[in-house]
């Protein structure tokens, strides 16, 4: 049996390199894999006028105890474009609200708001999934291709 020894101050420094070697390793696959992802999110999105297509935006994080990659609506400042992309990916069956035309009902803080008539039939949104679909889709090439790196990055580390 052949033990090989290095001196203390190297194998502290491989220790102490290894995390951000691999981390930064991780960050570049999962850039590949965020980039993938947002193009099969833009492809499954509703088109009817695009414009949902345009606030999905990919990003990847790196930080002390995680690397991870997002793909998300990002609207800016208008927050029903958010209501909008949530009704889209998950659907709705919410009752639709008629308003009485010329009465109005006062809040506690003050605010004048129109009352509330009656609730039609609800709205049936069907969910299109054009976040969450092509991610189940790419979960096992995910899997395999983040444990690939951890096994390079470990292999590598060995030597």
């Amino acid at each position: 049996m052949a033990v090989v020894t290095r001196g203390d101050k190297e194998i502290s420094l491989r220790f102490d390199q290894f995390p951000q070697q691999f981390k930064e390793a991780l960050k570049s696959e999962i850039d590949e894999l965020v980039a993938e992802a947002l193009a099969l999110s833009q492809k499954a999105a509703p088109r009817k006028t695009g414009k949902l297509r345009g606030e999905l935006k990919g990003r990847t994080f790196i930080g002390e105890t995680r690397v991870a990659g997002y793909v998300s609506v990002y609207a800016g400042g208008d927050s029903n474009e958010y209501i909008k992309a949530a009704t889209l990916e998950y659907g709705s069956k919410k009752p639709r609200r008629i308003f009485k035309k010329d009465v109005y009902t006062i809040t506690k803080r003050g605010k004048k708001r129109r009352a509330v008539d009656r609730f039609t039939r609800p709205a049936v949104i069907r969910e299109f999934r054009y976040l969450r679909g092509p991610l189940a889709d790419m979960q096992p090439e995910i899997k395999r291709r983040l444990q690939a790196v951890l096994e390079a990055q470990v292999a590598a580390a060995n030597t």
